[in-house]
């Protein structure tokens, strides 16, 4: 689980970049051409940088970037996280218990409320592209090749953290018996 966690965390950083590519262009058109006036909508105008827009295009982006097939390698990053003999099942079990329709709806929302009409088209525009459907393709195999040094670096820089600080944030040592009702005990650690 810990992998899939890092992985998460490269996925974001990667999603973070290309956002950062799809942002509109400032610089000034060149002399007798018109400036890019955004995504044009069914009415043929531009599309007012609007919720009901947002919406609409973010819809889109998940359609072109194939959500079932993003939920697909998450299922598999997730099952090659455990031991041989349980992959099969949490396979099965997350096929079956994952609930895509809320992830989807959560993501529709979340996208329409962080990026505007034209960063959405953008993002359209690339992962509809074949180039965009080819990175898209390859983020999984990226985050699992990225996921063990990024996973050691991290890891690294906490335990250095921990060394540097020692007595902020969790404390390694569980309170003592005769500590007053209601007093903090030891931190739960997560299952390995």
């Amino acid at each position: 689980m810990k992998t899939m966690a890092v992985s998460l965390v490269a996925l974001y950083v990667t999603g973070f970049a290309l956002a950062g590519h799809a942002q509109p262009s400032t610089a000034q058109p060149p002399q007798g051409q018109q400036q890019y006036q955004g995504p044009i909508g069914a009415d043929g105008k531009p599309m007012a940088d609007n919720a009901a827009n947002r919406t609409l295009l973010a819809q889109e982006l998940l359609k072109v970037q194939s959500m079932d097939s993003i939920f697909a390698d998450i299922i598999e990053s997730m099952a090659r996280s455990v031991p041989p003999n349980e992959q099969a099942r949490l396979r099965s079990y997350m096929q079956k218990n994952l609930d895509v329709n809320s992830i989807r709806a959560s993501a529709v929302q979340s996208l329409a409320k962080t990026f505007s009409v034209n960063e959405l088209a953008a993002m359209v525009d690339f992962y509809g592209s074949d180039e965009g459907q080819s990175i898209q393709k390859k983020l999984g195999p990226y985050m699992t090749d990225l996921s063990p040094a990024l996973q050691n670096v991290m890891q690294t820089a906490m335990a250095n953290y921990r060394k540097q600080y020692p007595a902020s944030g969790a404390q390694s040592t569980p309170a003592p018996s005769n500590a007053p009702a209601g007093a903090p005990g030891p931190p739960i650690r997560p299952r390995q």
